[in-house]
């Protein structure tokens, strides 16, 4: 039982450190951060350009001719989608160009970018009366709004990980007899524990990918609501639903291992 609650507070310490520190890093290191996130953000601008610029098109054809309605819906349909057409390449080296143009990264390449930026432009948009200065605050603000929202995302998952990790702490100090039923949360907890660290350390940016999509995240914000119940379960009941969950499975694994509620 002592190993058992040492190796409880060990990952679980760990665990808080690690997420506490990622907290506090996506609240003061803005630079630091906005350049790791840079090459998802520009992913996600790039995915939503096709759109965005269709519907600046949309816009500008419905303001100058909105009396023609029934012609214009059947011109525009075709227009937005030789427009699909011409953007169907190239569109992520032009979002990074006109981010590098005004200065959101690699600023000191923004000539070289600013030049790149006419080119695409005039070849493939400039036909449709969309004008730059628009392209360019549209994909500007997008870019700005990713970068928020990823670091919203990483604070979610930082700070609902460290929360756990701290009452599983608790926990371990002030309910040693929950060892065994507090095991198999701080061992399942040590694997985003993991995930987080080679984040921080070596800069992966698919956790930013995984935790940006909707469904993952939800799945993932499913899966910290009922460890904290589990948590709860201990901390309040016992430990009685977390009982009979760790004894179910050991028996459908065919193990005699057993817990008792504490």
């Amino acid at each position: 039982m002592r190993h058992l609650r040492l190796l409880n507070l060990g990952l679980t310490a760990l665990g808080a450190a690690v997420f506490g520190a990622m907290f506090l890093y996506l609240s003061v290191a803005t630079d630091d951060f906005n350049r790791r996130a840079r090459d998802v953000a520009v992913a996600e601008v790039s995915e939503r350009f096709e759109n965005t610029v269709i519907r600046l098109g949309q816009e500008d054809r419905l303001n100058s001719l909105s009396r023609f309605s029934e012609q214009l819906s059947e011109r525009l349909e075709a227009r937005m989608e030789k427009l699909r057409t011409d953007l169907a390449n190239g569109i992520d080296v032009f979002v990074a160009n006109i981010l590098t143009a005004n200065c959101k990264f690699d600023c000191e390449k923004r000539e070289q970018a600013r030049q790149a930026v006419q080119t695409f432009y005039l070849e493939r948009i400039a036909q449709y009366q969309i004008t730059l200065d628009r392209i360019e605050t549209a994909v500007a603000d997008q870019y700005e709004n990713v970068i928020e929202e990823l670091r919203n995302d990483l604070r979610i998952f930082s700070g609902s990980n460290f929360a756990i990790f701290l009452l599983a702490f608790l926990l371990t100090i002030f309910k040693g007899r929950a060892s065994p039923h507090l095991l198999p949360i701080s061992l399942s907890m040590t694997v985003a524990t993991v995930v987080a660290a080679t984040w921080y350390v070596f800069g992966q940016n698919w956790l930013m990918a995984i935790l940006f999509n909707d469904f993952l995240g939800w799945a993932y914000l499913g899966i910290i609501a009922v460890i904290t119940l589990l948590l709860i379960d201990i901390a309040l009941n016992k430990a009685r639903v977390t009982t009979g969950i760790i004894n179910a499975t050991a028996n459908a694994v065919g193990s005699a291992f057993s817990v008792v509620p504490c």
